[in-house]
């Protein structure tokens, strides 16, 4: 069975990710969202889990936190990664 995704939700740390693409009431202006002002590097994007890839954005905390892993963190330490 498929695991579900809250596009809400970080993918990396669970919690709120305040993407303007998973909220419907602010439609999808990716212009007015956070994200849009920041660089997601590849270490990072590639310690988002398939299941989530493309349907979960990763927060500002993760995104921007200056101690972030550049590699596979604890928490995806199970998903091999190429």
């Amino acid at each position: 069975m498929a695991e579900l995704v809250d596009p809400a939700r970080c993918p990396l740390c669970g919690g709120r990710n305040d993407c303007a693409l998973a909220d419907p009431a602010r439609g999808s202006a990716c212009a007015d969202c956070w994200c849009s002002q920041v660089t997601f590097d590849r270490e990072l994007l590639q310690c988002v889990p398939d299941s989530a890839a493309g349907k979960a954005c990763i927060c500002r905390n993760c995104a921007t936190r200056p101690d972030r892993p550049s590699a596979e963190p604890p928490w995806n330490s199970n998903s091999p990664r190429a």
